[in-house]
């Protein structure tokens, strides 16, 4: 993948002045299958393999998929917290060269998964580790209650992984309205999954008019992702991201992520409106 990471390189560089110390981005959905969870890792690790101190989160409720399509250990999870025998830092695994995953939940404990309000708190515990990382991305999942409480832990951005259907679009619009409510000054991005560029932006305009006549918000287009049905089974065969990205068919994928990456500013530079516009993933 040496072309792939040369390319990020000479992105990052020409924009290194502008990129933050740290940056939170939340990962989510409105609906479940939307892919929230690929989008989240590939993006952590692409950014890893630049030389970024990444931090990985899984947030979404009871058992997370991210260390299974990682090809990680579990991890003690973040209701191990709760004892206070561990801290934050105890919770991390390493996964690759500069990329460190935070699960939520523990395999062999299924049924300590924190609730609702206990994850919430235990979030902005995990918070606390932010400032060691040059990025970190938190997948919020699908349900409303994780994805605005990841938000709530300390992110600058939210991006939300979205279908082109109908039903898609309105669970999009339903969860920037309660994001809207909760969390007013998170900009938030869109990313159409298995679409091409120009039914992406059709839906878009649909989406975009609606926050805005009814929600009085803005939100971004983050890009576009077409179908690749040969990623998908390979992920549903157990393959991990890693080996499924390392094939020809993936780098030029991969190649197109890393050169769209944008800086996602902090909460004075939130003007920002794109996150990543790439092919043939998630």
């Amino acid at each position: 993948m040496t072309g792939q990471i040369d390319a990020l390189r000479r992105f990052l560089g020409r924009n290194a002045a502008a990129r933050p110390r740290r940056a939170v981005v939340v990962v989510g959905s409105g609906k479940g299958g939307s892919g929230a969870s690929t989008v989240a890792a590939l993006l952590a690790l692409v950014s890893a393999a630049e030389g970024l101190r990444v931090l990985l989160v899984d947030a979404v409720p009871d058992f997370g998929a991210l260390h299974l399509l990682l090809g990680a250990e579990p991890g003690p999870g973040l209701g191990a917290l709760r004892g206070g025998d561990l801290e934050p830092e105890d919770l991390l695994v390493p996964v690759a060269d500069g990329l460190s995953l935070v699960t939520c939940a523990s395999a062999d404990e299924p049924g300590a998964a924190p609730g609702d309000v206990e994850r919430r708190a235990l979030l902005r515990r995990i918070a606390g580790l932010y400032d060691a990382f040059e990025l970190v991305v938190v997948d919020g999942g699908s349900r409303r209650d994780a994805v605005l409480a990841a938000c709530d832990a300390g992110a600058a951005r939210l991006a939300l992984v979205c279908g082109t259907d109908r039903i898609a679009l309105a669970a999009t619009h339903a969860i920037v309205k309660v994001a809207a409510a909760a969390a007013q000054a998170i900009p938030v991005s869109i990313l159409f999954n298995r679409a091409g560029d120009a039914e992406a932006e059709a839906a878009f305009d649909v989406l975009r008019d609606g926050v805005g006549r009814f929600l009085g918000r803005t939100v971004g287009l983050a890009g576009s992702v077409p179908d690749d049905p040969g990623f998908r089974h390979a992920i549903e065969t157990g393959l991990t991201i890693q080996a499924v990205a390392a094939r020809s068919a993936i780098a030029g994928a991969v190649r197109d992520l890393a050169e769209r990456i944008a800086p996602i500013g902090s909460h004075a530079e939130r003007a920002a409106p794109a996150l990543v516009t790439t092919h043939g993933w998630a």
